[in-house]
């Protein structure tokens, strides 16, 4: 259900619908999984959290920018830097989709590793200064 629900095209969202996905998955935990008594609840709980994590990757990239000369900005850059972060998106949600059982079964404890976050922002920051250049 998390999957379907709550991850699928999560890619192609803006900034506002991801903030609402990260309440509701909170309010999920919160109030609705405190009721469910079952050996799986911690996997539920660690499922929501590592699912809470992309929402706040994908807002990451969302949120960096480059400044660009008014001049270029143009129909095709615009476009290019959509595509740039939607590639970027699809890169954690890759990553998402390859960690979450661990996460779930207490084998790991994060969804990019430091360098990996470093690595990710650099990335989109050189193809974006690109774009304004």
């Amino acid at each position: 259900m998390i999957n379907t629900e709550y991850v699928l095209g999560i890619e192609y969202l803006d900034t506002k619908s991801t903030t609402k996905l990260y309440k509701r998955l909170t309010y999920l935990k919160d109030h609705e999984l405190c009721y469910y008594k079952n050996d799986d609840q911690i996997k539920y709980i660690r499922f929501i959290e590592f699912t809470r994590m992309l929402v706040e990757e994908i807002e990451n990239i969302d949120k960096l920018y480059s400044f660009v000369n008014i001049n270029r900005r143009n129909e095709f850059n615009v476009a290019k830097e959509k595509e740039l972060r939607i590639t970027q998106k699809k890169k954690v949600l890759e990553k998402y989709k390859l960690s979450y059982s661990k996460y779930s079964s207490l084998k790991t404890d994060y969804l990019l590793t430091e360098n990996e976050q470093v690595l990710l922002k650099k990335e989109l920051e050189k193809e974006l200064e690109k774009l304004s250049s």
